[in-house]
């Protein structure tokens, strides 16, 4: 019986072992993306960081332009105290030009340092894979097939003439069965493809270089616009200075310099904020060190996604296995003795005929036992045993009676369920069809569930429906979150409105997601209260854009 439980298992064996090496991977990846609250980096982790120091980034911005600002005001003031030889409107005219030629070319550069920062994005993304990627063929299998293919070819006909036919052929036929042997090995021993990888690297490299390139070359048409921009505003004062001219420049200088200070505490606290995130998964001094460790999250953030898609898939034609399981399985599995070569037909019938001899022994022990009972019937009471058969016999009436009433009541309730299901199977649909289409953005118009709750939905102007079980985790969060509010909407009477409670629904959404649920879920109210709870930063500040009242519970 043990070794026809395990055919399956041994016929699993490889995806077995497959499982538990991918498992082993991820393990250790995500051993190097511990934080410190033992939690693990993930891509909403990483949103976190990415906002933060976009934050900081945009304070950057807004100091450098401030102090430009700054610069110009001086510059400015000191024009209109102290003219300079050069201010005259040709000047000026010429100087324009000058802004608005250096203008373009800023804007030129702003644009290629986009496009070459996506291309770097994509190249990055395929990293992982070409990692991975296998050769399509071993050059040096393939290599020796041909050659012992050839040595065949040619042999046969110089042995024919040397020696006897059969012995040629003989010969010539082992040859060329090798060859065939190393020729399919060449196609199933492939090794990694590191000249594709290299080459990736390469390119990767080079994008990065002209990336920084780039910018050092917008940096400098910055200072460069600056610059100009500086010695336009001199002559502009210079030619249209007074002293009420220069008195309000003299404030607008005050202004900003307040206003730099006010950006410098804003932007040393957003840092301080962005380094204590990040301090959960390592140390940095500066955002500078966090910058350089996110491009090595983002890898490994890629890695462990692709990782995870592996073990779903095995997880499925494994019927959903835990991890457990399949350890103890491949044990038991390596421990016996029993592989494919296993004749499974015969073990089953030899099986089946050691189970027809148990039941012709427990015939015979019965027979046995019915005669042992006669033997020694003679020693009871026959009117006490009378007396005790009557009493089992009303108590076994009794009992049949009750079994009766509840196969009755059981079908009942079966009726009574079809029929509930019948009545309000369309209704469901139709709500959460109507609910799932809000939440999606109508990207999504039509959702069908079965009697056992399975779900399938239909993407607006594609035909057929898909599984839920083949969608990406937010959509399924939010095909589920649907069917949810449709039910919590049929189990209310029509004079009764019941809130909704929700706890941290939306963690699996992307930020378009996000926001689109927090909308549908706004204008939802209007039916019903809706009482959400999150720990998370970014749904309470989208929830506050939208208009939507949030309360902070826990400092």
């Amino acid at each position: 019986k043990e070794k026809i439980n395990t055919e399956q298992d041994v016929r699993n064996a490889e995806k077995l072992k497959r499982l538990l090496e991918l498992k082993a991977e991820l393990n250790k990846l995500n051993e190097g993306l511990k934080l410190n609250n033992n939690a693990v980096v993930d891509e909403l982790y990483l949103r976190n960081l990415k906002f933060c120091l976009s934050k900081v980034n945009m304070l950057d911005d807004k100091i450098t332009a401030k102090q430009n600002e700054i610069e110009l005001l001086k510059t400015s003031i000191n024009a209109g105290l102290n003219p300079p030889s050069d201010a005259t409107i040709e000047n000026a005219e010429s100087l324009e030009k000058e802004i608005s030629s250096k203008t373009e070319e800023k804007k030129k550069l702003e644009e290629s340092i986009s496009k070459v920062a996506n291309e770097l994005t994509q190249l990055e993304v395929q990293l992982p894979i070409a990692r991975k990627a296998k050769k399509k063929f071993n050059a040096p299998l393939l290599i020796i097939g041909v050659v012992l293919a050839l040595i065949g070819i040619v042999s046969f006909p110089v042995l024919s003439y040397l020696a006897v036919f059969a012995v040629s052929l003989t010969v010539s036929g082992v040859l060329l069965a090798l060859a065939l042997v190393f020729c399919v090995l060449a196609f199933v021993l492939r090794p990694n493809d590191v000249s594709s990888f290299n080459a990736l690297t390469d390119r990767i490299n080079r994008k990065k270089t002209e990336l920084a390139e780039l910018k050092v070359r917008e940096s400098q048409k910055i200072s460069e616009l600056s610059t100009v921009k500086a010695k336009l505003q001199a002559i502009n004062t210079a030619l249209n200075s007074s002293a009420a001219v220069i008195e309000k420049q003299q404030e607008l200088l005050d202004e900003s310099l307040k206003a730099i200070t006010v950006l410098d505490d804003e932007r040393k606290t957003e840092e301080e904020r962005l380094l204590t995130e990040f301090s959960k998964y390592q140390t940095a001094e500066n955002k500078n060190q966090v910058e350089t460790a996110l491009e090595e999250l983002n890898q490994k953030i890629a890695e462990q996604k692709e990782l995870k898609q592996q073990l779903n898939f095995i997880l499925n034609d494994l019927n959903g296995i835990s991890y457990e399981d399949a350890e103890k399985k491949l044990a038991l599995i390596n421990a016996s003795e029993i592989s494919l070569s296993e004749d499974f037909d015969a073990i089953k019938n030899e099986y089946e005929q050691l189970r027809n001899r148990v039941t012709d022994n427990k015939s015979q022990i019965a027979a046995l036992t019915a005669e042992l009972r006669s033997v020694v019937s003679g020693a009871e009471n026959p009117e006490a045993l009378k007396a005790q058969l009557n009493e089992l016999k009303i108590k076994t009436d009794s009992q049949k009676e009750f079994c009766l009433c509840v196969d009755i009541a059981a079908a009942l309730l079966t009726e009574s369920f079809g029929e509930l299901r019948r009545s309000y199977g369309s209704v469901l649909e139709k709500k959460a069809s109507g609910i799932f289409e809000g939440i999606t953005d109508k990207k999504y118009n039509n959702m069908s569930i079965s009697k056992s709750l399975d779900i399938n939905v239909e993407q607006a102007n594609v035909f057929g429906s898909r599984e839920i079980d083949y969608l990406s985790s937010g959509t399924a969060d939010q095909a589920y979150l649907s069917m949810r509010l449709a039910l919590a909407e049929l189990m209310c009477a029509e004079s009764e409105i019941l809130p909704v409670f929700l706890d941290d629904s939306l963690t699996q959404y992307d930020d378009s997601r996000m926001k689109t649920a927090i909308a549908f879920l706004k204008e939802y109210s209007q039916k019903t209260q809706i009482i959400m709870f999150t720990c998370h930063s970014s749904i309470c500040e989208v929830s506050k854009e939208i208009g939507a009242e949030c309360i902070k519970i826990v400092e």
